[in-house]
């Protein structure tokens, strides 16, 4: 693959590329499965020769598929777009038990850190190709987590309007059931601290406590909550909480597609394009904190606890 990055957002062939590969079961990245033509127009009298692909694009501006029936005419723009977590850029399936490199493409470089993450096949895709579309970030269930440092783009307060969009898929029963959730997306567990070595030099670590201060916080309950397969979301000032909870449930080895959205004064969850639950956070008086965004998790397993 002989290929180019531009600020880490774009692939662009190099003029001088003479092989140019298209993966059968990789074409997620922007490709429709099936689509790709290739016309050689090489002109007999010379010794000139050329080749021209074509393909059918449905490319959502940061180089993922989208569905061509939906009606994306109410589609926030991509320049509103934060943090893209696609893990599409995984060439081969792989297991990493550190991977320092989880790219962000929205384009704000805010790329992630990973713990024993397993790279599989992605969205199942319906309709032309039964195809996987890219990859997805597959969890241990015990110590695996992906990790943002916190940043100001991703510092939310409560004047401001936000969606956090995640695909997920889930077994029937969790691996971990110390708690009743486990979480899917949080910022409330852990955040950059610093502390002293056995030399007394002062070290940079994570510290593992948790805030009743959170503009986002989405949890799932496992098999030994009366919340089972239920997503639970919620967002809280420290002295008012709001939670809301689907009533699809989402333990079933299915993928399933779920929105938070605050907008204006309302805490909305959708499973699946169905808003399941609303509720309203007036009165709020700060969610905004410094706490790493993580993904898989509440806590880093492998960070400092007292």
């Amino acid at each position: 693959m002989f290929y180019k990055h531009r600020a880490r957002t774009e692939r662009d062939l190099y003029a001088s590329a003479s092989i140019f590969s298209v993966p059968y079961n990789r074409m997620g990245d922007g490709i429709r499965p099936g689509t790709i033509e290739v016309l050689d127009t090489s002109i007999s009298s010379s010794n000139i020769e050329s080749v021209i692909i074509k393909d059918s694009k449905l490319d959502e501006y940061h180089g993922a598929l989208y569905d061509d029936g939906l009606d994306t005419g109410s589609y926030v723009p991509f320049g509103n777009l934060i943090g893209y977590w696609g893990f599409n850029d995984e060439t081969v399936q792989r297991y990493a038990k550190i991977d320092t490199f989880v790219e962000d493409r929205s384009g704000y470089i805010h790329h992630g850190y990973g713990k024993d993450i397993n790279y599989t096949d992605g969205i199942k895709t319906t309709g032309f190709s039964e195809l996987p579309s890219g990859t997805k970030a597959t969890f241990n269930g015990s110590d695996s987590y992906i990790r943002v440092d916190h940043n100001k783009q991703l510092d939310f307060f409560e004047s401001t309007d936000y969606a956090i969009s995640i695909w997920v898929e889930l077994p029937t029963s969790q691996s971990d059931s110390a708690v009743e959730h486990n979480w899917l997306l949080s910022k409330a567990g852990t955040y950059k601290d610093y502390g002293e070595d056995a030399k007394l030099n002062q070290v940079l670590r994570r510290r593992n406590i948790e805030t009743d201060i959170y503009p986002f916080d989405i949890k799932v309950g496992n098999q030994t909550s009366a919340d089972k397969g239920k997503v639970v979301a919620s967002i809280s000032s420290g002295v008012s909480t709001l939670e809301v909870k689907s009533t699809t449930l989402i333990n079933d080895a299915a993928q399933h597609h779920l929105v938070f959205n605050k907008t204006g004064s309302n805490l909305e969850l959708y499973v699946d394009g169905t808003k399941e639950a609303s509720g309203s956070i007036g009165g709020f008086k700060g969610i905004h904190n410094t706490y790493d965004l993580l993904m898989g998790s509440k806590f880093l397993p492998d960070g400092y606890s007292e």
